[in-house]
C-alpha cells in the first residue's frame, strides 16, 4: 500500500526478465484529505490458505494493511468443485476480480482476468470450475 499525497513519483516494473509479471493495479481513495504519507508492505503466502483472508482494511491489525477507507480486501483461494457464500451488508457493494481459475459468481460464470461487482444483493456466492483465485473487495 501506498498513501502519497502529492509530489511523489513512482514506478512498478518486472525486475526479472525471463518471467512475465502480472500487475494489478487498485486505487482506494481515502476517505479524508491531508492523511500523510505511507508505505505498508506485507507478505501473505504464509498465511494464505483454502477459502478468503482478509489482507487489507480500516482496522488496523498486524496482520492486515490499513486502510484509510471503510472498506475490507480478501484474497480468495479455492479448490475445484468448492462453494462458499459471503454475506453482503446493507449499503455495501462488492467487486470482485479473478487472477486464476474459473468460478460462477452469483450464476455468472468468471476466468482469469475477469471481474463482477455486485450491488443490492443479499450474498455472493461462489462455485469453483477449477482451482480459482481472487480479489474480494467489500467496499462502503
Amino acid at each position: 500500500k501506498m498513501s502519497a499525497g502529492t509530489g511523489v513519483m513512482r514506478s512498478e516494473f518486472n525486475t526479472d526478465i525471463k518471467k512475465a509479471v502480472h500487475i494489478f493495479q487498485i486505487w482506494i481513495l481515502p476517505n479524508k484529505r491531508g492523511v500523510p504519507p505511507e508505505y505498508q508492505q506485507t507478505t501473505i503466502q504464509k498465511f494464505l490458505k483454502d477459502g478468503l483472508l482478509l489482507i487489507a482494511s480500516s482496522q488496523k491489525g498486524a496482520d492486515t494493511i490499513f486502510l484509510q477507507q471503510d472498506a475490507q480486501v480478501f484474497i480468495g483461494c479455492f479448490k475445484t468443485a468448492a462453494k462458499y457464500s459471503y454475506n453482503i451488508k446493507p449499503k455495501r457493494g462488492l467487486w470482485l476480480q479473478m487472477t486464476a481459475g474459473h468460478t460462477v459468481v452469483n450464476e455468472q460464470e468468471l476466468n482469469a482476468s475477469d471481474a463482477a461487482a455486485v450491488e443490492n444483493e443479499p450474498a455472493l456466492t461462489i462455485k469453483t470450475l477449477k482451482d480459482s483465485k481472487f480479489l474480494l473487495f467489500d467496499l462502503a
